[in-house]
């Protein structure tokens, strides 16, 4: 009985054993995910991730995700602090970010700070959009272009502190950058093209406003004022 006893002792440890040692085994990309302080995205496997989206569902709070040079075709609702920074190609050309099916960036009141840095979106594939809807959180934007942007370029809703630098919008069909009622943006340095309507919209917003530093700001729609303004003020 002592014999079986023991025998019984030792095969129960071997379980638990390799069931921990299981567990581990399987829990490992886990912990690597959480605690991964750099993503990077490649369309072509070598990275972490081939998606920016899979990505961001993986990786924690106030991670850096670096986007390999390449094409795309994703719509993100960010929400998670982090930054997404685009590692150009040799000849200089930015990752793209191509939506298909929704504007190519969103963010809602449950969104924290996000940064965005050296990214091309270009909206051609959803025409009936904006290239970004910002409906929430702190967004800052340096050295983005936005491209064929369909119905404008950026919607900056109540909410939402957003701010530009370096940037190039062309939206020519809509404004460049239209700030709604509750919502700021400032932009320091770049280009907005808009050739159907106004480079600038501030809509029914008293308590909107935005900043429009004089350094390297250049506003060109082809028809409408530079800044239409619907009970709202602007400063400079």
């Amino acid at each position: 009985a002592k014999k079986r006893s023991g025998f019984g002792r030792v095969a129960a440890f071997l379980l638990v054993a390799a069931g921990l040692g299981t567990g581990g085994y399987f829990g490992y990309p886990r912990y690597a995910d959480w605690s991964r302080d750099v993503w990077i995205v490649a369309p072509d496997g070598t990275g972490h991730a081939t998606t920016i989206a899979n990505a961001l569902a993986r990786a924690r709070e106030g991670v850096q995700v670096r986007i390999q040079p390449g094409t795309y075709p994703e719509s993100l609702a960010l929400q998670k602090a982090v930054t997404l920074v685009g590692d150009p190609a040799e000849d200089g050309t930015l990752p793209i970010l191509a939506p298909e099916g929704g504007p190519a960036i969103t963010t809602d009141a449950n969104t924290e700070a996000v940064a965005l840095e050296s990214l091309l979106v270009d909206g051609a594939q959803a025409p009936d959009m904006a290239c970004m809807e910002l409906g929430g959180g702190a967004i800052a934007a340096r050295g983005v272009t936005l491209s064929n942007c369909g119905t404008g370029g950026v919607f900056v809703g109540a909410g939402t502190g957003a701010s530009f630098e370096n940037v190039t919008i062309e939206a020519p069909s809509g404004p460049g950058i239209r700030v709604l009622e509750g919502g700021s943006a400032r932009i320091d340095q770049g280009q907005i093209v808009a050739s159907a309507a106004s480079g600038c919209c501030l809509r029914r917003a008293f308590r909107a406003w935005a900043s429009l530093p004089r350094r390297e700001i250049s506003i060109s729609p082809s028809q409408p004022p530079r800044v239409t303004f619907a009970y709202a003020s602007l400063s400079s």
